[in-house]
């Protein structure tokens, strides 16, 4: 894998924001709440407020399938 930057590739858990596009009564809204995730990628960038992961890299410095989190939702980050 010559000229592929090297980055770890980690296991995130995180919590997503969820949301209905659809008129519905109060108390079906009330009942949405966020959804936990699990990604695993190559950590790209990882600073206080944000990480970023991607699932693919190429030769040429392409980065493929790209997620930024916010830090206040990552559960956890474990490399694999």
């Amino acid at each position: 894998m010559d000229g592929v930057k090297k980055c770890p590739i980690v296991l995130v858990k995180w919590i997503d924001t969820t949301e209905s596009k659809d008129w519905q009564d109060v108390e079906e809204a009330e009942k949405l709440e966020p959804l936990h995730c699990v990604s695993v990628g190559h950590l790209l960038k990882k600073t206080r407020w944000h990480i970023t992961i991607c699932i693919s890299l190429t030769s040429d410095g392409g980065a493929g399938g790209t997620w930024a989190i916010s830090r206040r939702c990552v559960e956890s980050i474990e490399e694999l």
